[in-house]
């Protein structure tokens, strides 16, 4: 026999005994419920209660095997069946996997081409084809445009153009990304089958352990030489426990440390003190830090231990790091596979007639919320004598709950 006592201010609410192989099924009288829980509710009871709860999680209610033996018979075979679909599905998500980095492998010869013309390394060819596309060659050259190697501020361009990062993009962050000239996502896995494709060939336990190697991504951005920083470079890595697309889990994001020219961080902002010493050459300064694009080679760092940190802390590091991932994701998936429709602005169309069509299913929602009540104002307009009556034989009837909004709780919550 277990017992389970609550207390609350020194005196004993209730006893509640559950017998070893109670029924988990067993539904607690309302009335007692009601008991228990009346004046708002009793913390500690209800953690008991959950606590007790929780102890019956997993085990049978019995309900199966209470039933005919043929039923459970059929029951088994069901259980087959459905074992069986989840290692076809099992295996269809493995091909899907395996079929998309097929593709993105395909994919790495286009966009190195495109990083050639964007880059100005290679000129596009000339037929264009008939008609007005020709025309608007014939006038480019007239207006010695083609003297411009490339496509200067490609991916700034694209970068403003996209909803999820054109927020990042400060005005000091602009003519820095004018200097970006190609970013490139590269698969963990492929980029570790690159790096050993030169080696001796190893024994099948190593095969078998190389497949396990690394999972993640990482974005590299290239930059020409500038004036803000030395690096050519820039990467941003994402190492994953797991790269399932539908349940992602983020191990550590790293970053490029940036070497930054004297005075050219944009994420820092120089500002004067007040009252500085008489009769010095320059006032005294200090640093403040602003928000930048460059951010994002700065991911949020997890402390060894959760101890270190606040309930509150813990939850912004959390919204700090599934933010950053998101970025990282929007670049992988979004930006860099549609960049040039993200340049010419076809995919940010394509963006907005996605939320006009979300914006009319909303104002039609709300039309039809608008007709269901006038509809309802014209019953009640209709059986006004009667409900008048109703109104003045009893108050708080119809009328209050019209003026108080009707909090009834259905019966179906009641029961719950």
């Amino acid at each position: 026999m277990t017992k389970l006592e609550v207390i609350e201010k020194t005196e004993v609410i209730e006893e509640i005994n559950l017998e070893d192989g109670a029924d988990p099924g067993y539904q607690l009288d309302p009335a007692m419920a009601a008991q228990l829980l009346a004046g708002g509710g009793n913390a500690n009871l209800i953690s008991a209660i959950q606590g007790q709860l929780e102890g019956l999680i997993g085990k049978s209610s019995g309900y199966i095997d209470s039933l005919p033996k043929a039923l459970r018979n059929r029951i088994s075979y069901l259980s087959e069946l459905q074992d069986q679909h989840d290692e076809l599905a099992e295996k269809l998500h493995e091909e899907q996997v395996a079929l998309k980095r097929k593709y993105e492998k395909l994919w790495v010869p286009l966009f190195e081409k495109r990083a050639a013309v964007v880059q100005g390394k290679v000129e596009a060819p000339e037929s264009l084809g008939e008609g007005e596309e020709a025309e608007d060659e014939t006038e480019s050259k007239d207006e010695g445009e083609t003297d411009v190697a490339g496509i200067p501020d490609f991916w700034l361009h694209v970068l403003q153009s996209h909803r999820g990062w054109s927020e990042e993009i400060q005005d000091k962050d602009a003519p820095i990304l004018s200097h970006l000239v190609d970013i490139r996502v590269v698969n963990l896995r492929d980029d570790a089958d690159a790096s050993t494709s030169n080696k001796h060939d190893r024994d099948t336990d190593d095969d078998e352990e190389e497949e396990e190697g690394p999972k993640g991504f990482k974005i590299i951005f290239e930059f020409t030489k500038n004036p803000y920083f030395s690096n050519q470079e820039l990467v941003k890595t994402y190492y994953m426990v797991s790269d399932d697309e539908e349940d992602p889990v983020l191990q550590k994001a790293t970053g490029t440390a940036i070497q930054w020219e004297s005075g050219k961080n944009p994420g820092v902002k120089l500002q004067k003190k007040k009252g500085g010493a008489k009769g010095k050459s320059k006032p005294p300064t200090r640093s403040t830090r602003v928000p930048t694009f460059f951010d994002f080679f700065s991911p949020p760092v997890v402390p060894e231990s959760e101890t270190e940190l606040t309930e509150a802390q813990m939850d912004m590091l959390q919204n700090a790091l599934e933010k950053d991932y998101e970025l990282g994701e929007l670049l992988k998936d979004d930006i860099i596979p549609y960049a040039v429709k993200w340049f010419t602005g076809e995919a940010a169309d394509s963006d907005e007639e996605d939320d006009d069509d979300e914006d009319e299913e909303d104002d039609e929602g709300d039309e039809n919320a608008a007709d269901a009540e006038d509809d309802d104002e014209d019953d009640e307009q209709d059986e006004a004598p009667v409900k008048s009556i109703t109104r003045h034989g009893k108050k708080g009837g119809k009328g209050a709950a019209a003026k108080g909004g009707d909090k009834e709780t259905p019966p179906d919550c009641k029961q719950q």
